[in-house]
């Protein structure tokens, strides 16, 4: 909105009275962005209209000014987007992203069936794996979801867990063994 100003001066010889008619313009902020990931390419809306500014951990991303970026890094990501107008600015809520660091091929080792499931997941580790692993289920916007840690003896494991109380879509469900991330797609249904 627009507004005005009034400056009001006083002495014992009397007063005057300045007034400033639409002297100050409040801008309001752009809408506050939102992310999706985007097979693995993060995803800022609004898409146009806006300079745009990533951050990773809350430190900008050097060159990350388009509306999508592919991280290279895991870690929580937010964007920034300014109304090059008035310059008013508005801040996303966090997305954690993980996907990139320590991720392997996993050869066989981890069996996830059934996928897509609509509840009961069975989840066979090979003896390769350490003894204390971690499984972590992310949603589409890198939002932890399910939790849980495993511990194992030498030789051919497997557990069932269930997933039915997350909704329909597709997850990323992480084995994490010491270092190293091994990650599927799951497929609710």
């Amino acid at each position: 909105g627009t507004y005005n100003v009034t400056l009001v001066a006083s002495s014992g010889a009397g007063s005057d009275t300045e007034v400033k008619t639409g002297y100050i313009v409040v801008n309001p902020n752009p809408p506050i962005p939102a992310i999706s990931n985007s097979g693995g390419t993060l995803m800022a809306t609004p898409s146009t209209g806006y300079n745009y500014q990533w951050y990773l951990n809350g430190s900008p991303v050097s060159g990350a000014t388009l509306p999508s970026y592919t991280p290279t890094t895991d870690g929580d990501y937010t964007v920034e987007i300014t109304d090059t107008a008035t310059g008013c600015s508005s801040t996303s809520a966090v997305t954690t992203f993980v996907g990139i660091a320590g991720v392997e091929n996993d050869n066989g080792l981890i069996n996830i069936y059934p996928n897509p499931t609509s509840g009961l997941l069975t989840i066979t580790f090979n003896a390769l794996l350490g003894d204390d692993c971690d499984l972590i289920i992310h949603n589409g916007v890198g939002q932890i979801v399910f939790s849980k840690p495993v511990r194992f003896v030498s030789g051919m494991h497997s557990f069932e867990v269930n997933v039915a109380g997350l909704a329909k879509g597709v997850y990323t469900l992480t084995i994490a063994d010491g270092n190293k991330k091994y990650n599927h797609k799951l497929v609710m249904d």
